[in-house]
């Protein structure tokens, strides 16, 4: 059950990897991303605790249930339950620079992953998706992103249902975006 969060984490968590200038190797400056006019902007930078963007008591009246929060490497977060039905969604945070894909690159790879087809959704004034499949073991996959300040803010997660997972998923994206 784990196996598919696993794969969608290392996914995006590679969207997290700063590029490299390869005349001088040297890292390029993560508080600005390039856009295809070649022009600079702002953005947003990835928190270094995924976790503290949230109160883990109200991941617990969401979910119905306790968790425990744990950092994930590249920059994310899973809400880890107790019992054989937690969902243990994930939120994971990565820049959005130039040639990752942005948005658009996330939904195709998220449909891909849940096998399902992504629906369009918005969150706080920003725009993304939301994608629910099943998976070949029978399981529900649910994957719901948003383009936020030149960052991709995502949440995974399988089992549940599908309304019950686009409702968690939305709300943990209002929950990181009122903090980012």
């Amino acid at each position: 059950m784990l196996r598919p969060l696993v794969l969608v984490v290392v996914v995006l968590s590679t969207l997290a990897c700063t590029p490299k200038d390869s005349a001088s190797g040297s890292t390029t400056d993560a508080s600005t991303s390039t856009k295809t006019t070649g022009a600079a902007t702002k953005s947003a930078a990835v928190p270094a605790n995924v976790c503290a963007l949230f109160k883990v008591a109200e991941v617990e009246a969401l979910l119905g249930e306790k968790v425990e929060a744990r950092d994930v490497p590249g920059g994310g977060c899973q809400f880890a339950g107790g019992t054989r039905t937690s969902l243990y969604p994930t939120v994971s945070i990565a820049e959005d620079f130039a040639g990752a894909g942005g948005i658009e690159g996330a939904k195709t790879g998220a449909q891909a992953a849940a096998g399902g087809t992504a629906t369009p959704l918005t969150v706080g004034g920003a725009s993304g998706f939301v994608v629910t499949g099943q998976r070949m073991a029978g399981s529900t996959m649910t994957q719901a992103a948003v383009a936020h300040h030149g960052l991709l803010v995502s949440v995974t997660m399988a089992g549940g249902e599908n309304a019950k997972n686009e409702k968690v998923g939305t709300e943990l994206l209002k929950m990181a975006l009122a903090k980012l």
